[in-house]
C-alpha cells in the first residue's frame, strides 16, 4: 500500500506529460503573431518521469498547473528568454 508521502505515485513519464504536437502548434502560433516563444519544458520537466518536487519545492498544484512557488523559481529562465527576445536572438 502506498502512503500519501510516496510522491513517486504522482510522477508522470515525460512522454505522457509533454505533447510535442501541441508545443509545436503553440510555437508556430506565437511566431505567426510576431511573438517570441520560450520553451521551458526542460526546466519544468528536466528528466523522466517529470518530478513532483524539484529541490524542496512542489512543482505541480494539480494535473495542469504549477505552484506559485515553482513559478517564482522559473523567473531566471523567463528573464533570460525575455532578454534574448528583446535582443532579437
Amino acid at each position: 500500500e502506498k502512503s500519501s508521502a510516496d510522491l513517486s505515485a504522482c510522477a508522470t513519464r515525460r512522454l505522457a506529460a509533454i505533447d510535442p504536437v501541441f508545443d509545436m502548434a503553440e510555437e508556430e502560433t506565437a511566431r505567426a503573431a510576431g511573438a517570441a516563444y520560450a520553451d521551458l519544458t526542460r526546466v519544468v520537466c528536466p528528466y523522466s518521469p517529470c518530478p513532483v518536487v524539484i529541490g524542496d519545492v512542489m512543482v505541480w498544484r494539480n494535473r495542469d498547473h504549477i505552484t506559485a512557488t515553482f513559478a517564482e523559481l522559473l523567473a531566471p529562465s523567463m528573464r533570460d528568454a525575455v532578454s534574448k527576445a528583446l535582443a532579437g536572438e
